[in-house]
């Protein structure tokens, strides 16, 4: 699994949450807002130059643009 932070214009309620496709909020979208999130990357189509995204607190799935996408820096232990 990688973790990625992604950036992307969603649909927000009157309190900046996602919402709509992105539902995280049952209130009207009174707005599109630049947003960042967590999430899992889970697939890639370098033909049209995007991300798939799993975001971490809904769990629906999102097309990302590659510059919208950097990953979480991992530690990892010595062995």
């Amino acid at each position: 699994m990688i973790e990625v932070m992604y950036t992307k214009d969603m649909p927000v309620d009157e309190h900046d949450r996602p919402c709509g496709w992105v539902s995280e909020s049952n209130l009207p979208s009174v707005g599109w807002k630049k947003l960042t999130r967590k999430g899992t990357l889970k697939t890639y189509d370098s033909g049209v130059k995007y991300f798939r995204v799993k975001d971490e607190k809904t769990g629906t799935s999102i097309e990302v643009p590659f510059d919208g996408v950097k990953l979480i820096e991992q530690e990892t232990e010595d062995v």
